[in-house]
């Protein structure tokens, strides 16, 4: 009987952990339409990624995006652009990662992990890639000068590698320097999953 009580418990935890890293809900969130329209962002135009943030691709999409699967992260996936190689990690560590030069989308549950999966953060260290039609290259006063018609917030932050721009577009923000963008969303754990 506890045979069976305990196959019957790793089945439903099998089924559990499977919907989780195929990108599937597990259940769903109930939003009014005003929290629903404040934690999505619109893809602008002039970007030339491949996946936007809050976007909830499927896993035939980033393969078809020859997307990289990168192995390691625990409650999320994380995935090299299509445009990217992937290197080797090393014989010790047996798996692959991003190389210097990259567009990596970070996949988990959104707005809260229980959710299905979205693109809840993008790292871009490639200057060719544009993001509301700025670069690593555009200094802090292009990306004010662009953001400020339709971001929330915008203000400079001084750090070790020189002047960092952040810019929050609704729940999003936006953090440009000369090295990197990274655009992010909180993500919430409600129900307290341990990864």
């Amino acid at each position: 009987m506890k045979a069976k009580a305990g196959l019957l418990f790793l089945s439903g935890l099998c089924l559990l952990l499977s919907s989780c890293f195929a990108g599937e809900p597990s259940s769903t969130s109930i939003l009014s339409s005003e929290e629903e329209e404040d934690i999505y962002v619109e893809r602008p135009e002039d970007t030339n990624l491949s996946f936007w943030i809050t976007e909830r691709p499927t896993q035939e999409e980033l393969r078809e995006a020859e997307c990289t699967f990168l192995p390691g992260m625990f409650g999320g996936q994380m995935w090299l652009d299509g445009r990217y190689e992937a290197v080797d990690a090393g014989p010790e560590r047996g798996y692959v990662s991003e190389p210097d030069i990259h567009v990596v989308y970070t996949l988990a549950g959104y707005p809260d992990a229980i959710d299905p999966f979205a693109v809840t953060h993008i790292d871009i260290t490639d200057p060719e890639i544009t993001v509301y039609g700025l670069s690593m290259r555009s200094t802090p006063e292009e990306v004010a000068q662009r953001m400020k018609g339709f971001a929330d917030e915008i203000r400079p932050v001084e750090t070790d590698v020189g002047i960092t721009t952040v810019c929050r577009i609704k729940k999003a923000s936006f953090l440009f320097s000369q090295d990197s963008i990274r655009i992010l969303v909180p993500t919430t754990n409600e129900t307290g999953i341990v990864f």
